[in-house]
This record gives C-alpha cells, sequence and structure tokens, in this order.
C-alpha cells in the first residue's frame, strides 16, 4: 500500500468485492488447510478490508449530509416591498408559511443524520459500521475509535516483528512464502493513518460546528488528546512525514 492513490485503488477494489467476500476466503481456508484460523498476515488483511469499508461508509454519510446541509436548505421566500399589494402581502405570507414547515422539516431529517450516537465517550464504545440508521457522526467516529488498536492497525504485531520477512521459521517453504508480509507494511499503513484520520477527524469537526454542537467539539478534542486512543501521535507523524519530504530524507 502506498499513499492516497493507493487507498483510492484499495477503496475502488472493496467496492467491487461482494458483501460476503470475507465469510467465503475464511470458509476456502478452513477446508483447504483444516484449520479455523487464519495466519496472522491473512487476518490483517481482512482486517484492512474492514477499516477500508468502514472509512467508506464514513465517507458516505459525509456525503449525504453535506447534501442535506448545503442543497436542500430552503430559502426564504423574499420580502415584500413597502408599496407591496394587498395580494403580495397575502402571497408572500403564505409563501413564509410553506417556508417554516419546509424548514422545520429540514432540520428535523438534519438532527436525524446527524445526531451523535454516541452520548459519552467510553471505553466501551462498540463499532456498529453497516447499521442503516446510524448518523454521519457515528460513522466518522467509527474510524477513529476503530476497536483492537485503531484504524489500519494490524494486529499480532510482536509476531510479524520477530519474523519481517516471513522467512525466518519457513523459509524457501510455500506456506512460509505465502505468509509473507508485504515489505515496508507498518510504515505505509502510518502514512496512509496519517492523512485520513486527521482528514476525518476534520470532516466530523465541520459538522458539529455547523450544527452547533460545541460540547460534542469539545469532546472530540479531549479524544485526540486522550492517552487511552493516543490519537494525537497520527498528528505527530503527519507532521514528521511532511518535514522529511521537504528535507528529502525518510524515516
Amino acid at each position: 500500500m502506498g499513499g492516497g492513490s493507493s487507498m483510492d485503488g484499495n477503496a475502488v477494489a472493496v467496492c467491487l468485492l461482494p458483501s460476503d467476500s470475507v465469510n467465503i476466503i475464511i470458509k476456502e481456508y478452513e477446508a483447504e488447510t483444516g484449520k479455523a484460523e487464519v495466519p496472522s498476515h491473512s487476518e490483517n488483511i481482512v482486517r484492512e478490508y474492514f477499516c477500508i469499508r468502514t472509512f467508506l461508509d464514513a465517507q458516505d454519510s459525509f456525503t449525504d449530509w453535506f447534501d442535506h446541509y448545503h442543497q436542500k436548505r430552503p430559502t426564504a421566500p423574499k420580502k415584500c416591498s413597502q408599496n407591496a399589494t394587498f395580494a403580495q402581502q397575502v402571497a408572500y405570507e403564505q409563501a413564509e408559511q410553506q417556508y417554516k414547515g419546509e424548514m422545520e422539516r429540514w432540520k428535523q431529517t438534519l438532527n436525524l443524520i446527524t445526531t451523535w450516537w454516541h452520548r459519552l465517550i467510553t471505553s466501551s464504545i462498540v463499532i456498529v459500521a453497516h447499521i442503516p440508521n446510524q448518523t454521519a457522526c457515528d460513522r466518522l467516529y467509527n474510524v477513529l475509535l476503530f476497536p483492537d488498536g485503531g484504524w489500519l492497525v494490524d494486529t499480532n504485531l510482536e509476531e510479524q516483528e520477530q519474523d519481517p520477512a516471513g522467512t525466518s521459521a519457513q523459509e524457501g517453504s510455500a506456506e512460509g512464502q505465502a505468509e509473507t508480509a508485504e515489505p515496508n507494511r507498518s510504515h505505509h499503513l502510518s502514512v496512509l493513518r496519517s492523512i485520513y484520520i486527521p482528514q476525518v477527524a476534520s470532516l466530523l469537526q465541520n459538522i458539529l460546528h455547523a450544527t452547533e454542537k460545541y460540547k460534542e467539539c469539545l469532546q472530540l478534542a479531549d479524544l485526540i488528546a486522550s492517552e487511552q486512543y493516543q490519537l494525537y501521535k497520527i498528528w505527530l507523524f503527519s507532521h514528521l512525514l511532511s518535514v522529511s519530504e521537504s528535507e528529502g530524507t525518510f524515516f
């Protein structure tokens, strides 16, 4: 995986995959090997699929919210001039009443697609990325609070660090070559996190500020700064990455 273009390519690939692809792969692996548990590297590829799927869901939800907030907001009728006739005044009053009704319906819909399902930030937040009535805020938070280490963070890192090339114990074997980890995968994932996690946080901040949910804005800031999730380290990595690119170095 590379930078943003790689993420775009992966997103297209994920959209083309059938929804039950992961279950099929796991069942086929179990049928071929007799093992119910897939290798750690394969498990991380499956995890990567769910990470990208969660990101795409969040992106789609934000697009729906943005479209409703900016494109579907009712337009207030133009006020009558002082010289308006009685008929013009009556027409304006009727248009204003219609506008108020449309505005009320617009606000109700906006609230339905915005309201934060996670009322409090706790350690027990559950990712429910495919619930149909989830709001834009929920799905963006699903990316920020992706379970088991975070979004685009591999599991079983200890095993991979002991054998980063995947060949020390099984060098030359077909199985060992099949399970070989991608070179520089950890760095590539970190680069993608440094690009897209701040982007997701910015989209979420835009929604909360536009809908005057200022308390939730502060909660988002606290979340990013918290030691529990350590999302602030992504901003530090992003800064270091930009500095290294400007100096032509690679760390």
